[in-house]
C-alpha cells in the first residue's frame, strides 16, 4: 500500500508538470512578450544631418551662410536647431521641412572658429539628439582698394559700364582705384595690365590687379578676387579659377588700409 501512494504520488506530481511548468520551458509568458515588444518599439531613431558652410575661408565682411538638414527614417526631422561658433550659442532654429540656416556674424574675431550644430528633436522620447562640427576662418581686409571694392558686392554687370548704376571688368577697377585716390588707370584691361609693375602671386598682395587675357580684377588674397565677371551676373569676392594671372602691383596706396 505504501509502495501504491508514492507511485500514484509521483504521476500525480508529473501530471502537475506536464499541466503547467513544463509547456512553459522555452516559451515566452504574455508578459515577457509584452516587454519585449515594448522594449524593441521604444528603441530611438537616429536622425542623419549633414552641417555645410557655404565659404569655410572667408572676409568679415561677407560672412558664410551655415545649412543643417536632417532625415529621420526618411522623413524631415523635426524639433530645432542650436547653432554653436566657438563654443557660445548663437542662434536658435525651427527645422522647417528638415531644414535650418544661420549666417555668421561679420563681427567673428580673425582667426580660426569651431561650428557646432545639435538637433533637439521634437520628439525626444523616440529620436535622438545629433552634433557635429566644422571650422570656419575669418580674415580681415587689409587694403583700402579691397575695402572700397567690396561695398559694390551684388552691383550687376554692365557692358562699358564705369559706375555703381553697372560695371564692366576694367571699369569697376577703374572707379574703384580713382575713388581710394590710389592712381588713375587706362579704361581698358590691356591698359590696366601695363599700369605696374608685374610681380608673382607669393609677392602680390591685396589691392593688387589681376589680369588675365580680355579681364582684370582686384586681388583680394587667399586665392580670391573681386570683379565685375560677365553679363548676367554681379560683382562679388570669388576663388581665382584658373593659374595663369598676371598680379599687377599698381601703387603702394593700394595696400595700406
Amino acid at each position: 500500500m505504501r509502495r501504491f501512494g508514492r507511485v500514484a504520488t509521483t504521476t500525480g506530481l508529473l501530471a502537475g508538470l506536464l499541466g503547467g511548468g513544463l509547456v512553459a520551458v522555452g516559451a515566452a509568458t504574455p508578459a515577457a512578450a509584452a516587454t519585449t515588444v515594448k522594449t524593441a518599439t521604444s528603441a530611438k531613431a537616429t536622425p542623419t544631418l549633414s552641417l555645410r558652410v557655404s565659404d569655410r575661408s572667408y572676409y568679415k565682411k561677407r560672412p558664410p551662410l551655415v545649412t543643417v538638414r536632417s532625415l529621420t527614417r526618411g522623413h524631415a526631422t523635426a524639433g530645432k536647431v542650436y547653432f554653436r561658433v566657438s563654443g557660445k550659442l548663437v542662434a536658435v532654429r525651427t527645422l522647417k521641412s528638415g531644414k535650418a540656416t544661420y549666417r555668421l556674424s561679420s563681427h567673428l574675431s580673425t582667426g580660426k572658429h569651431r561650428v557646432r550644430a545639435t538637433i533637439h528633436p521634437a520628439t525626444p522620447r523616440t529620436v535622438k539628439e545629433r552634433t557635429k562640427f566644422t571650422t570656419v576662418r575669418t580674415h580681415k581686409y587689409s587694403s583700402r582698394v579691397v575695402e572700397k571694392a567690396v561695398k559694390y558686392t551684388g552691383t550687376r554687370y554692365v557692358y562699358g559700364g564705369s559706375s555703381p548704376r553697372g560695371f564692366d571688368c576694367s571699369g569697376f577697377t577703374k572707379y574703384v582705384y580713382k575713388h581710394t585716390k590710389v592712381k588713375s588707370l587706362p579704361r581698358t584691361s590691356s591698359g590696366q595690365r601695363h599700369a605696374g609693375k608685374v610681380v608673382s602671386k607669393r609677392h602680390a598682395k591685396a589691392g593688387d590687379l589681376v589680369y588675365t587675357p580680355g579681364h582684370v580684377g582686384i586681388y583680394v588674397g587667399g586665392n580670391k578676387i573681386i570683379d565685375a565677371p560677365r553679363p548676367g551676373k554681379s560683382i562679388h569676392v570669388r576663388s581665382m579659377w584658373r593659374a595663369s594671372w598676371t598680379f599687377v602691383h599698381v601703387s603702394a596706396k593700394a595696400n595700406t588700409i
